[in-house]
């Protein structure tokens, strides 16, 4: 189900919550709202 549904927003949604000297975590906003999610409806 998650593949079906586009979560790029969330990437530009969240971009000033960055470290300004670090950036993003290496992992994409996306990918941690999907796992999010995930965890969510199956926990």
């Amino acid at each position: 189900m998650l593949r079906n549904i586009s979560l790029a927003f969330t990437n530009d949604l969240l971009a000033d919550k960055y470290n300004k000297t670090f950036g993003r975590p290496a992992w994409k906003p996306e990918i941690m709202v999907r796992i999010g999610i995930f965890a969510k409806k199956e926990g």
